[in-house]
């Protein structure tokens, strides 16, 4: 047979039942949080990423117009022979890349 609670037994277990209830509550809040806060955190470093790309080209912008024409016109060139030059390491790294996984197997 079930022993019956006392007031103060019974009043205890109530306490513990609704301590659990909160604890679930801020548990699950505490997850959404971290959850969001997560998300916040990626977000601020792709907009840290922009925001330096930006800085960079303005003062390259910023470079360009203490030049001459002839002077820009030859930086212009510069840089696209630059982009060329990194095109050409990344395949070359792809390749690379290819023939090593190759090797492996």
């Amino acid at each position: 047979m079930k022993s019956k609670l006392t007031a103060k037994e019974k009043h205890l277990q109530d306490k513990i039942v609704q301590l659990q209830k909160d604890n679930n509550m801020l548990v699950n809040k505490f997850k959404e949080c971290n959850t969001e806060n997560r998300k916040l955190k990626l977000d601020n470093t792709r907009l840290q990423e922009e925001n330096q790309q930006q800085e960079e080209w303005i003062e390259r912008l910023l470079q360009y117009t203490e030049l001459s024409e002839k002077d820009i016109k030859i930086a212009c060139e510069k840089d696209k022979e630059l982009v060329s030059m990194f095109r050409l390491f990344n395949r070359l790294g792809t390749y690379e890349g290819m023939m090593w996984n190759k090797k492996k197997q």
